[in-house]
């Protein structure tokens, strides 16, 4: 039986499969989480500094889009991306979060107001007919 150069436990640890007693691997314990459920990042939450920025990115006849980013400042990370659609005949401004929602809805045909607030606002006259045993006076 040949012996080996070096007398003593091999460099894997003497282990078969290699590594180290306490079952850690190779690598000691480099990729693994602590033990004991002592989760400091959890614990301690950093809010990052963010700033806003709005730029027009479409214009058409009667509509505008707008796209507002909401960023890191270290990184400059957009943590959220908006799209707000401004258009004549629309009450308010509507927010979408794909650009092509945005266009599509800028294209559409405008809804049509409320047909109970137009005849609250002009009534309609009432014709005054003649009765039928009544003759007009001639002369």
């Amino acid at each position: 039986m040949p012996q080996d150069r070096n007398s003593g436990p091999s460099s894997r640890g003497g282990n078969p499969g290699g590594g180290r007693r306490d079952g850690r691997g190779p690598g000691g314990d480099r990729g693994k989480p602590r033990r004991g459920g002592d989760n400091r990042a959890a614990a301690n939450p950093v809010r990052a500094e963010t700033y806003e920025s709005l730029k027009e990115l479409t214009r058409g006849p009667g509509f505008r889009i707008d796209k507002y980013v909401l960023a890191e400042k270290a990184t400059h990370k957009p943590v959220r991306t908006e799209y707000r659609l401004t258009r004549e005949g629309l009450a308010g401004t509507p927010v979408f979060s794909r650009l092509a929602d945005a266009q599509n809805a800028a294209t559409e045909k405008l809804p049509e107001p409320a047909p109970d607030a137009a005849e609250e606002t002009t009534p309609e006259p009432i014709p005054v007919e003649a009765a039928p045993d009544e003759t007009p006076p001639s002369e």
